[in-house]
């Protein structure tokens, strides 16, 4: 099924934990396997920007508190941070408008996950629903690790860092799946 994911379907993951005396269930969307290939960011001022499609699962009362992981191979010298967002669906192959995102986060010991972005203005996401969720990372020297797949939407944009809501341009797609997800709580 690749990089559109539904809950239940490949990719996807369910868990519980303990939070004080409240038990959360989680569920996770995307790659969490680490991919076999490496790609650094593109030369600044724009940077590596990618989008992956997920459809939430039939929970009626949502999912939130979502935090964004990647995995990362090596990070820029200079500038190793990366971010996420949540977009609402186009219809027409393309992210739409921006629900939220986790501001800038610091790229901590690669290789590894980085698992700090947290997107903490999300409120709930909507059963049955579509989403996009995008990530950018800022450096030359972070390197991203995919793999080459068929049938699977992958998008990217040469955004400034930082900059979201200009989807509308983006006619590039590649067909690979990339180390990356998110995590949400079952409301």
């Amino acid at each position: 099924m690749g990089n559109q994911l539904i809950l239940g379907g490949t990719g996807e993951l369910a868990g519980t934990s303990k939070v004080g005396a409240a038990t959360v269930t989680t569920t996770t969307f995307g790659d969490t396997g680490i991919e076999a290939t490496t790609q650094s960011g593109i030369a600044s001022p724009t940077q590596y920007t990618l989008a992956f499609q997920i459809t939430t699962g039939a929970n009626g009362a949502g999912y939130s508190s979502p935090t964004c992981s990647e995995y990362l191979s090596a990070k820029d010298g200079t500038n190793p941070n990366f971010q996420c967002a949540i977009y609402t669906d186009s219809g027409s192959n393309v992210p739409a408008n921006l629900v939220c995102n986790s501001g800038n986060t610091a790229i901590g010991t690669v290789p590894g996950w980085q698992t700090s972005a947290t997107l903490p203005s999300c409120g709930t996401l909507a059963a049955n629903t579509k989403y996009w969720i995008v990530y950018q990372q800022q450096g030359n020297g972070n390197e991203v690790r995919f793999q080459n797949s068929t049938g699977t939407a992958h998008y990217r944009t040469d955004l400034v860092y930082g900059t979201w809501n200009n989807w509308a341009s983006d006619t590039n797609a590649s067909p690979r799946t990339d180390s990356f997800y998110i995590t949400v709580s079952v409301n």
